[in-house]
Order: structure tokens, then C-alpha cells, then sequence
């Protein structure tokens, strides 16, 4: 269930604290710009395009990280929400912060299937019905897996060439 999606344009200023107990996932991408996460002591810089996945319950702090590359502005999105029982495993991205994970965004075809997938989870012009929910669903679902992809460890799933089925 999505529970709530945004993107937004920050100044270099903008900062955001989540504190523990907050009950979701979030699944952040990292659209223009670099961030730097931080939980507790432990901090990594994110680079755009970057898909960041927080589990339920992970507080952590986000701010605008000035790089040559950076400019003055950084772009990103949130969606919010639980997950199907089915999603857990692929929820297992590679980590490098306490109840934060996430994958690079690569410049190719299923780089840029990932990016237009979520730009349509937030397209406001879609109204909130059942059916519209369950294709949002489907949506965040094929996010997730695409991320999955470009992991590292990709084996979690089994991944099927179709042109090579008898």
C-alpha cells in the first residue's frame, strides 16, 4: 500500500530528520544533486540518480552534500508505504548505514524504466481508486525489482531471458 508519494526541489539549506518509530518504508530517489544520509555517527553521500530504501522504524538525518558536480539545488522524490508479504526479500538492497539501503540508478534502458516508473507513481493527474492503487502497487513493485537488479548481488531473484524459453 502506497501511503503517500512527493518530489520536491531543495535549496542547499534544506535538511530533513526522521526520528525512530516511524511505522513504513520509504523509498527515496535522488533525482539532481547529492545528499549525505546520516544514522547516528555513520554517514554516506548518495550522487544522483540513487534509489535509497529506509526500513520502518530507522531514524535517520538528510541534507544537501556540495560537490563540484552538485550545483546549488538538489531534486528528489519519497514514496511512502508497506509492502506486499511477497516484496521482504527483494527489500534487501546492499547497506551501508543502519536501516538504510540503496543502489545506484545506471544510465540505460532499465536505469530510465526505473526513473519513468516512479515520475508515474507521482503524476497527480491519477485519481486514488481501487484499481489505480493496484497499479501503483504493481508500479512500486517493478521499482523494487529493477533495483534488485542493478544490485550487486542480484541473485535473490531469478531473473528469465524470454528469448531463451523453449
Amino acid at each position: 500500500m502506497i501511503v503517500s508519494a512527493d518530489l520536491s526541489t531543495f535549496s542547499n539549506q534544506h535538511q530533513y530528520r526522521r526520528a525512530a518509530g516511524f511505522p513504513y518504508w520509504t523509498m527515496g530517489l535522488l533525482l539532481k544533486g547529492s545528499t549525505r544520509y546520516t544514522v547516528g555517527d555513520v554517514h554516506a553521500i548518495r550522487h544522483a540518480p540513487f534509489m535509497t530504501l529506509v526500513r520502518p522504524d530507522a531514524p535517520y538525518h538528510v541534507a544537501f552534500e556540495e560537490t563540484g558536480e552538485s550545483g546549488t539545488v538538489w531534486e528528489s522524490g519519497n514514496i511512502i508505504f508497506a509492502p506486499r508479504q511477497s516484496w521482504h526479500a527483494w527489500l534487501d538492497l546492499p547497506s551501508d548505514l543502519p536501516g538504510v539501503s540503496g543502489v545506484s540508478i545506471p544510465d540505460h534502458a532499465e536505469g530510465r524504466l526505473l526513473i519513468q516508473a516512479f515520475r508515474q507513481v507521482l503524476d497527480p493527474q491519477n485519481t486514488q481508486t481501487y484499481l489505480r492503487n493496484q497499479w501503483l502497487e504493481n508500479t512500486l513493485e517493478t521499482m523494487i525489482i529493477l533495483a534488485n537488479r542493478f544490485s550487486p548481488d542480484s541473485q535473490k531473484i531469478k531473473w528469465i531471458n524470454v528469448s531463451e524459453r523453449s
